[in-house]
């Protein structure tokens, strides 16, 4: 009898223990990784960075390797600027919401390229043009995962090859024979 009073003592102080052991309640955002291939036109793809804002806050800056990989890790439920960067080329920004539905799972692995253009491919161009993001990724609702704001993105794609072919027309025009 002794012996099984002193096992319940035991389990009862043992349940004290744990009791009283701190739990931790914060809540850590769901990182997730953004990564693709950084190319180039009209130059050679060197090495450059991607600058990783958070609220208009720097973060992070990763390298953008001589294969044109890169590789950042992006908290959930927060709004990134990725700012492409490489010597002797027009940097490019992408815009990123991370903000999903509670209890949504998805893909923790987004995948894209950026082509950014020379310097010389875009002279005669307005490069206000480049201060803004060239695509939004965000999450889409009905196929739970991130994806690509077609609308804005398609715009803003046809907007630059539109300045694109306009200065290599005006270009060629400038070069035919007789001006």
């Amino acid at each position: 009898m002794k012996s099984y009073l002193l096992a319940i003592a035991i389990i009862f102080l043992s349940l004290g223990e744990i009791n009283s052991q701190e739990i931790s309640t914060e809540i850590v955002p769901i990182a997730f990784k953004m990564k693709g291939r950084v190319s180039s036109k009209g130059g050679v793809v060197k090495s450059g960075v991607v600058r990783v804002f958070k609220y208009n806050e720097q973060v992070e800056v990763a390298k953008i390797k001589r294969s044109g990989k890169f590789s950042v890790r992006l908290q959930s439920n927060a709004r990134y600027m990725l700012d492409f960067t490489m010597e002797d080329h027009v940097s490019k920004k992408v815009f990123v919401n991370t903000k999903v539905d509670d209890g949504a799972f998805w893909d923790r692995v987004f995948k894209f390229d950026v082509m950014l253009y020379a310097d010389k491919m875009v002279q005669g161009i307005d490069e206000d043009f480049f201060d803004y993001p060239v695509a939004i990724i965000e999450y889409d609702h009905e196929v739970e995962k991130l994806g690509a704001v077609d609308a804005y993105t398609d715009d803003i794609q046809r907007e630059l090859k539109a300045m694109y072919v306009q200065k290599m027309q005006a270009a060629q025009s400038e070069s035919a024979p007789g001006k």
